[in-house]
């Protein structure tokens, strides 16, 4: 086991072979398997880790978003889905 304030290591997320990758995509290696999964239980660690799959996500979807060529296309889906999603909170009033 791990000393406490060593905390589990930071990866941003893995790959389909099992690999982690850093959020600018750069391999990492593979994922130790010394990892104490008790750690993700203590809430302080939780919290970070929850943080931390927010930051990597909001990056990939701003690196899909960057590929896709019909920027005015992309704004009218995200623009429908923002009301989409106001419609069914004014319903759920």
């Amino acid at each position: 086991m791990r000393p406490p304030s060593s905390g589990p290591p930071h990866y941003a997320s893995r790959d389909v072979l099992g690999g982690a990758m850093d959020a600018e995509g750069e391999e990492m290696g593979p994922m130790p398997d010394d990892v104490d999964f008790d750690d993700f239980k203590k809430p302080l660690v939780h919290a970070t880790m929850v943080t931390e799959l927010r930051r990597c996500a909001q990056v990939s979807n701003d690196a899909l978003l960057a590929k896709v060529h019909d920027r005015p296309k992309v704004d009218a889906m995200l623009e429908n889905g923002k009301a989409q999603a106001h419609a069914q909170r004014n319903r759920a009033k």
